[in-house]
């Protein structure tokens, strides 16, 4: 009736599977530490048979047990008699607290009368078995009897954090016995390691941090062995960790969200409106290469993103299950939601066995886009008739409805020219990747060499090429016939260009030509894509390696010149929302829908369609106002990078420290620096001040003229801020957090080499 065993050997040998089966969960997971050889206190398990047969009336059961203990019980010792229920410790629900325990019994006799306490503890768990659904007569009560250890010190530790789910170990601990950790007005010390750093809890004391280290290291290889997320509870003798107790943690269901990929794709504050295009145009291109890649067919656009603080964040549950698809493991997805912890056991993106199984739908999906460069010249020049089509109809003439059937048109073609403007630059920046990977190897980074041989095809796509050129007719023509026909044409070719290409609700260059001409005015420097860079004709290599270096090297500007195409053509094409939002809104306005034109991006498309309808008139009015009063309330907030669950508060930080980002272009520079949020704001800068941005967008081309160095809150080596800052011979820090809170002309260092923000000092009120 009774079993025992410790680690060295079995007290009471198994008496077959069937009593396996009769022990509990909680006796269980010890059973599954002591066939680990894991150091576990003497433990005596009384199965449930006992139960039911003291639950039947059995009177002389506990003598039963009585005479079986007698003989293994030390009557000097201290025992915990504990429950190991059927229905607790399981991956559904913990039972915990539901169930008696009882600590230091001393003696035979206390600890049967211990053994009869937990099984009459059965029905006080009746309202949480109501909320667990489970009938009383359901509970099959097993008994522990396992030796206590004397205490230094105790605690807990969690394989995952078990509020949030992300891959830290947690651990809590308190000085003497485990059981101060469930009362309260006791606050356990607390320790959080991730991948190998510890990133909360004191390291002053270093024999209990060895001490901690080592519990962190025990954890998280019984997670391996057990193959689901634990939690342990440990005791500390003074010299050996022992193991209590040992259970699958119960990971709630939190849906977490980011915006690390969002402010790259939706940066900033994003309008009702805007919102409501962008989903379904961006979202829908990224469905359709899901579906390819993944085989799932009911993946919706509106499920990959939420929308927090007015900004954009990523659903990471829908990408953790397509993580899971290609065998990837989950710790992986938080290095996609911007963890940039540099810990030696960080994850990198490797596949795991479950690979293998996708590799035929990848391998598919890499020779579908075999020819594609061939495939997207076409689609370019195709779709360009298409938006220039749609861009010269007489807007002005339109009725309401033929205006809502022409944003469908525009649409439907931004929605196609969306999956080339995320596959191009994927496609660029795999290359880019490779060609890496080959430079460095011989202490070449990827921004030290010259991607562009073929510069006058850049110069159709890149608006910075032509500054310093116009700023010199200018110098000689003023406003003369020569500079106005080169700045019509300028007009004509960039002027779809505004601060956000994924914003339409941004006033683009050719509606504002003065201030367009103002920094064509003030750009003060001269521009050489390749000066300072090698070109690939400098790098020594011969052979086979020369040849194949030369197709990447190849491939990866043709890819590069080919993102600043297909993103000019989908800004050309997905600002013409813009005209026919304002016109459409022109004629709400005129009917008193709403107070004027631009009222319209504060609605969401389906109050535009309402709008426009002849439908019950609503106090739109109000509505606007009070969205515009929000947005402008959260417009400067500090908003989390994570969001777990759907009902965020904002969250303060302390800028008083360093800062750190990505090194995208080498340099060191101190200066001070100005924040913009805008090109409007353009004139707080002056000659050689730091550029600080919130994004990287083409759209900033012009302000790099009188950067010293640039700092950008996202971005990466090959994004357009990087590029830009290499070509201007500055150096550049991208994806540094928090950088628009410095306050302007703060005094700070920029180190390009290490990633590093330096604040020297700030500015006084």
């Amino acid at each position: 009736m009774i079993e025992g065993s410790n680690m060295k050997k079995h007290l009471f040998p198994l008496q077959g599977r069937s009593l396996r089966k009769r022990l509990g969960n909680k006796a269980k997971n010890l059973k599954f530490l002591i066939r680990n050889r894991y150091n576990v206190p003497v433990t005596y398990v009384c199965p449930w048979d006992a139960y039911i047969s003291y639950n039947s009336g059995n009177g002389n059961i506990l003598k039963e047990i009585k005479k079986q203990l007698e003989n293994v019980i030390d009557p000097q010792g201290f025992y915990a008699v504990r429950s190991s229920a059927n229905i607790e410790d399981d991956a559904s629900h913990s039972f915990a607290g539901q169930f008696l325990t009882v600590l230091k019994v001393r003696g035979l006799d206390n600890i049967l009368e211990a053994i009869r306490s937990v099984w009459e503890s059965t029905p006080g768990s009746g309202s949480y078995m109501e909320k667990k659904e489970i009938a009383s007569n359901d509970v099959k009560m097993a008994v522990i009897i396992q030796e206590m250890v004397h205490p230094v010190i105790s605690g807990v530790s969690f394989s995952k954090n078990p509020v949030t789910g992300q891959s830290e170990v947690i651990v809590e601990a308190v000085r003497g016995s485990g059981e101060k950790l469930l009362k309260t007005g006791i606050t356990p010390e607390r320790w959080a390691n991730k991948w190998g750093v510890w990133i909360q809890g004191s390291k002053e004391d270093k024999e209990k941090l060895d001490l901690i280290g080592s519990v962190v290291d025990l954890t998280r290889e019984i997670e391996k062995k057990y193959k689901r997320p634990v939690d342990l509870e440990w005791v500390f003798d003074g010299k050996d960790i022992h193991l209590v107790q040992v259970r699958e943690i119960i990971l709630q269901d939190v849906n977490v969200y980011s915006n690390k990929i969002s402010r790259e794709v939706l940066p900033g504050i994003i309008k009702p409106l805007v919102w409501s295009i962008n989903i379904p145009v961006v979202n829908s291109a990224w469905v359709r290469i899901l579906k390819k890649l993944t085989g799932i067919k009911d993946i919706e656009p509106g499920s990959l993103s939420r929308q927090f603080y007015y900004r954009a964040y990523f659903d990471m549950k829908v990408f953790g299950e397509i993580f899971d698809l290609f065998g990837f493991p989950r710790e992986t997805l938080e290095l996609l939601m911007g963890m940039e912890i540099e810990g030696p056991e960080k994850p990198g993106f490797r596949p795991g066995p479950r690979s293998l199984l996708a590799m035929p739908r990848i391998a598919w999906f890499l020779i579908s886009l075999t020819g594609i460069e061939r495939r997207f010249d076409r689609f370019v020049s195709k779709m360009d008739k298409k938006f220039r089509q749609v861009a010269d109809r007489d807007i002005e003439g339109m009725k309401e409805h033929e205006i809502l059937d022409s944003i469908k048109e525009i649409s439907s073609i931004s929605s196609q020219t969306a999956y080339y403007n995320i596959i191009i630059p994927l496609l660029a920046m795999v290359s880019g990747r490779i060609l890496q990977r080959i430079l460095r190897s011989m202490d070449i980074g990827l921004n030290g060499l010259e991607l562009y041989e073929d510069k006058e095809q850049l110069k159709k796509y890149s608006p910075h090429m032509h500054l310093d050129r116009l700023r010199r007719i200018y110098k000689e023509d003023k406003e003369g016939r020569s500079f106005k026909k080169e700045f019509d044409e300028f007009i004509r070719n960039f002027g779809h260009f505004s601060d956000s290409g994924n914003d339409f609700s941004s006033v683009p260059w050719r509606e504002d030509p003065d201030m367009v001409k103002k920094m064509i005015i003030d750009f003060k420097r001269d521009i050489d894509p390749g000066r300072g860079l090698k070109k690939f004709d400098d790098l020594d290599l011969k052979g086979i390696r020369r040849s194949f270096t030369r197709k990447v090297f190849n491939m990866t500007g043709r890819f590069a010149i080919d993102r600043e195409r297909i993103s000019s053509l989908y800004t050309f094409g997905y600002g013409q929302f813009r005209d026919y939002f304002l016109a459409l809104g022109k004629l709400l306005a005129k009917r008193k829908k709403i107070l004027e034109r631009e009222d319209i991006f504060y609605l969401y498309m389906d109050e535009v369609y309402e709008a426009a309808g002849s439908g019950i008139n609503k106090d739109l009015g109000s509505l606007i106002q009070k969205r515009k009063d929000d947005m402008e309330r959260v417009r400067d907030i500090d908003i989390p990078d994570i969001i777990y669950g759907d009902n965020p508060l904002p969250a303060d930080r302390d800028m008083s420290h360093n800062l750190q980002g990505i090194p995208t272009s080498h340099g060191i520079y101190t200066g001070p620096v100005k924040v913009l949020k805008g090109l409007q704001e353009m004139n707080k800068m002056t000659e050689g001040d730091i550029l600080v941005i919130p994004y990287s967008d083409i759209g900033w081309t012009p302000l790099f003229g009188r950067a010293g160095a640039v700092i950008s809150e996202s971005g990466g080596i090959l994004s357009h801020s990087s590029i830009l800052a290499r070509e201007y011979n500055i150096p550049a820090v991208l994806s540094v957090k928090d950088a628009c809170r410095l306050p302007d002309n703060t005094l700070v260092t920029v180190d390009g080499f290490k990633g590093e923000v330096y604040i020297h000092d700030k500015p006084k009120a």
